[in-house]
């Protein structure tokens, strides 16, 4: 098909991310959605009902930002209206993971948050995870839980069903997704061995203030990382 030939790169970009992220357990079966920004409100998605892990060229397909199929033989993610609608509220992204990292998931699950300052890694890069109350897949209730999240938040953690990081591009949601779940094992693995030692607000303060210096770009809750967020219900 034309398309597969236009966006032969990012098409390949797709694949080369989902089979990592299956490889590295965070999705699994036909679980999870990868996509790239088009031109002209179209972005390119996985079908759905496809495996991560073996996708083909012809598993990813052109959806515009009603959430139809424009290109393509597959059919369209349930999850394509979450992705449409992040690209309309952020403008500055490139690409959008779906996934379910199932150490952070579990976190979730249970009730703890990963906005707690206490990975220097992820204050640094992320600033926190927040928690986006449960949303019906696929539906536009999810979609209105998510936009007040994405103004100060590059990755999101959806009440027990995942998890979803944003990019200027592929590679760098995919690095995101990574982070998520290795900030959750951690964070784990502390649980089980006693207390976990928050950062100090001096601390975080001098993290967030490294950011330029590491070259570090995406949005960034700041200090406000520090105090609750209101959750929609």
């Amino acid at each position: 098909m034309e398309y597969q030939r236009k966006y032969s790169k990012e098409i390949e970009s797709i694949l080369k991310v989902g089979r990592r992220l299956y490889d590295r357990g965070l999705v699994a079966s036909d679980g999870g959605d990868i996509s790239i920004r088009l031109p002209g409100e179209r972005f390119l998605i996985t079908a759905g009902g496809v495996s991560k892990g073996f996708l083909d060229k012809t598993d990813v397909v052109v959806v515009d930002f009603e959430g139809r199929v424009v290109e393509g033989a597959g059919k369209v993610s349930p999850e394509s209206r979450m992705h449409a609608a992040i690209y309309g509220e952020r403008k500055d992204l490139g690409s959008v993971i779906h996934a379910h990292p199932p150490t952070a998931t579990a976190l979730t699950v249970a009730g703890i948050s990963l906005m707690d300052p206490v990975l220097p890694e992820i204050v640094l890069r992320l600033g926190g995870i927040p928690t986006v109350p449960l949303g019906m897949p696929g539906t536009e209730d999810l979609v209105r839980k998510i936009r007040p999240y994405l103004t100060d938040h590059d990755a999101l953690m959806l009440e027990n069903r995942g998890a979803v990081t944003v990019g200027g591009d592929l590679f760098e949601a995919h690095r995101k997704m990574e982070w998520v779940e290795m900030a959750a094992r951690v964070r784990s693995i502390a649980r089980g061995l006693g207390e976990e030692r928050r950062l100090t607000a001096e601390e975080v303060s001098s993290l967030i203030g490294l950011r330029s210096d590491w070259g570090l770009e995406g949005r960034h809750p700041g200090s406000r990382i520090l105090r609750p967020i209101r959750k929609v219900k």
